[in-house]
């Protein structure tokens, strides 16, 4: 959830569809389906219907874990942008990264910054996955 730039509106970016897309959490690949936003002006007592997110070319937002963060000041004239991001680490070392900006900080139109598709998902080295205080592999 993340205070917008207008300093009343609230937005939860979610997903509705269950899973993770994949191993270790879900026994099948599949593709997440798009986040959804809601939205409240009251302080989170009402929101909004849930609304598919897309991107300012019309293509689907989403991916694993959906996270919202606001960058800038208002106070300080800083230009406020909120970024969303989401993605996963799989066990195989592949990843999936996704994030997009809203210049404008209120969420209405987001661009895509990630990189293509090719490049995302490539294998790399990467650590185990860390659990709280252990290591998967010290568990």
């Amino acid at each position: 959830m993340v205070l917008l730039a207008d300093g009343k509106t609230l937005m939860i970016a979610t997903r509705i569809d269950g899973g993770d897309g994949g191993p270790p959490y879900c026994p099948v690949m599949h593709t997440p389906k798009n986040y959804h936003s809601v939205f409240s002006t009251d302080g989170g007592l009402t929101w909004s219907p849930p609304r598919v997110m897309r991107d300012s070319t019309g293509r689907g937002m989403g991916t694993a874990f959906p996270r919202l963060l606001m960058l800038g000041d208002k106070a300080s004239g800083t230009p406020q942008r909120l970024l969303l991001s989401g993605g996963r680490l799989f066990t195989e070392g592949l990843i999936d990264i996704e994030l997009w900006v809203s210049s404008d900080g209120m969420g209405t139109r987001w661009v895509r910054k990630s990189p293509p598709e090719t490049e995302r998902t490539r294998s790399l080295p990467i650590p185990a996955p860390s659990f709280g205080l252990f290591s998967a592999a010290e568990s």
